[in-house]
C-alpha cells in the first residue's frame, strides 16, 4: 500500500509540475534559448542585431536581453496547448509574417504568456522542445532555439 501511495504521489507531482498540455514539462520550457532568426513582414533593410542573444527562462528569474529581465516571480501557468490554427488566428493581426510560417507548425503549440510578478511579461509559442517563437513589438518575431 505504501508503494502505491508513493507511485500516486510521484505521478501527481509530475502531472502537477508540467506545463499545460503539448507534452512539454516545465523542464522542457526552462533553460537557455538563443535567437536564431527574426521573422517580420518588412525585414529587408533591417539589421537583425538580436541574432545570437540568449534568453534564459528559470523558475526564479528570467534573463531577457531583448526586453529586460524578470526578477519578480516568473510563472508559466498561462501557457496552454492550442491548435496551430487557433494560434495563428490569435496572432495574425499583430504578426502577419507568422502566417507564412504555417508549414513549420505542428498540430498544436504551447502558447500564452509567461508572467512576471503576476503581470503578462512575455508572449511565447513553444513549437517543440527545441523551438519557440517570441512575438515582439512592431511585428517582429524572434525564433528561439534551445541551447544545450
Amino acid at each position: 500500500m505504501t508503494t502505491l501511495r508513493t507511485v500516486v504521489a510521484l505521478c501527481t507531482f509530475i502531472v502537477g509540475s508540467s506545463v499545460h498540455g503539448a507534452n512539454l514539462a516545465v523542464e522542457d520550457v526552462l533553460g537557455a534559448w538563443h535567437v536564431s532568426d527574426v521573422i517580420c513582414s518588412q525585414c529587408q533593410d533591417r539589421r537583425n542585431e538580436e541574432k545570437g542573444a540568449t534568453v534564459r527562462l528559470q523558475t526564479d528569474r528570467i534573463e531577457n536581453p531583448l526586453s529586460g529581465d524578470c526578477t519578480d516571480t516568473p510563472a508559466y501557468g498561462r501557457l496552454e496547448t492550442v491548435s496551430s490554427k487557433t494560434f495563428l488566428k490569435q496572432v495574425k493581426s499583430s504578426w502577419p509574417a507568422l502566417g507564412k510560417q504555417r508549414k513549420s507548425l505542428s498540430k498544436t503549440v504551447l502558447y500564452g504568456f509567461i508572467t512576471c510578478g503576476g503581470i503578462n511579461y512575455m508572449q511565447i509559442a513553444f513549437l517543440s522542445k527545441d523551438t519557440a517563437w517570441y512575438p515582439y513589438e512592431g511585428g517582429l518575431v524572434f525564433v528561439l532555439r534551445r541551447t544545450r
